[in-house]
């Protein structure tokens, strides 16, 4: 969209992986992390023009005159509130939050008269574009969560990026979808180890689940067991297994359902990546592919880990690539089950628009 070169963020602290109400593993040194402990950045680098943070301030010091604070080994993670705060004051930041945003290319007039508009999408959203005095500035600031007044709702880049951005262009949109299933994924080592554990199972041989109960702010996506067995059962095999993702530490709280499915947890297969290489702050998004390796998956309203594994499942074609949840009662009527569908909004981020495996199905590696 712009044509420039992405500086990723020094390493730092992430909610639920160094700091927060970790429920469940955690058996690791927590601090800091790095992008590529959770990405491919040579593969992002292939699609992207990618530099880490270090690299921009040995590369621009002098041009932008950037602070010596920053210049020795380690400065930028010790010092990071600073380094934040300095690229605020200096650059700026776009509060495009994309709940509040919707960025219209190659200009809103385009798109507004394009064939390929869906005002839908930008339904309760500000159009903006890149002019030429934003392309023209030296850096393009995000500054997630960080605003001058701790304005994080204007400067949180929390939204579906599949209407992030508009297209007039619709081979454009076509390449923007295709560069998010092609360069931003998890790191080789995750698909390994899933791929092991998944054989223990038969890829699309059981169906899966995630149940999200202990850190999830929406309350009422909370249910027991029996009821979550009673909601999905008919669109389960008789006696299909089951694999159930969850931060639940009772293991007696699936007994109900244990009763009529044999349940895969991690602890169950773990055993078949033995000598794979990972580390255990990668546990949940092993689980995220061990998830979209089901015939179906069913997920936790409202969570985006669900939301996920639904775009991995379009991805990699599996059999069924509705999106369900173990929250919702399914009839396994057709006609009845698609009216649980979601629609497709500007403001839902916590759903996936199929058009992002759909549109790029032909293209398909």
């Amino acid at each position: 969209v712009t044509g420039r070169t992405l500086v990723l963020p020094p390493p730092e602290g992430w909610y639920l992986i160094d700091f927060g109400p970790i429920t469940r593993g955690g058996q690791y040194s927590k601090g800091q992390t790095d992008y590529h402990e959770f990405f491919d950045i040579d593969h992002l680098k292939q699609g992207l023009p990618t530099i880490s943070a270090r690299q921009f301030y040995e590369r621009e010091k002098d041009r932008l005159s950037l602070p010596p604070e920053f210049a020795t080994e380690g400065s930028l993670e010790s010092k990071n509130q600073n380094w934040k705060n300095f690229l605020f004051e200096r650059f700026g930041g776009q509060p495009w939050s994309p709940l509040q945003k919707v960025v219209m290319w190659p200009s809103i007039k385009a798109y507004k008269s394009s064939a390929n508009r869906n005002m839908d999408l930008a339904k309760q959203k500000t159009p903006v574009e890149f002019d030429s005095t934003l392309l023209a500035s030296d850096v393009i600031h995000y500054p997630s969560c960080h605003g001058p007044n701790g304005d994080q709702g204007i400067y949180r880049f929390l939204g579906q990026i599949a209407n992030s951005v508009l297209f007039a262009d619709k081979t454009k949109e076509r390449q923007f979808k295709q560069f998010w299933r092609d360069h931003i994924h998890y790191p080789k080592e995750v698909f390994a180890a899933a791929a092991h554990m998944i054989a223990k199972m038969g890829l699309f041989a059981y169906s899966a689940v995630h149940i999200r109960r202990n850190d999830l702010q929406y309350k009422e996506s909370f249910q027991n067991a029996k009821q979550t067995l009673n909601n999905i059962e008919p669109l389960l095999y008789p006696g299909e297994s089951l694999y159930i993702s969850t931060d639940e530490t009772n293991d007696g709280f699936f007994d109900a359902i244990r009763e009529k499915h044999r349940i895969f947890q991690y602890k169950d297969v773990l055993d078949a990546a033995k000598g794979i290489p990972h580390s255990e702050k990668v546990v949940n998004i092993i689980e995220q592919t061990i998830c979209a390796g089901g015939r179906r998956f069913f997920g936790t309203q409202k969570s985006t880990f669900t939301s996920y594994i639904f775009r991995i499942r379009g991805y990699i074609g599996a059999p069924d690539t509705k999106q369900y949840w173990h929250n919702i009662h399914y009839t396994g009527i057709d006609e009845v089950d698609a009216y649980a569908q979601p629609k497709v909004s500007g403001q839902n981020y916590m759903m996936e628009d199929p058009s992002m495996w759909e549109d790029i199905k032909e293209d398909a590696h």
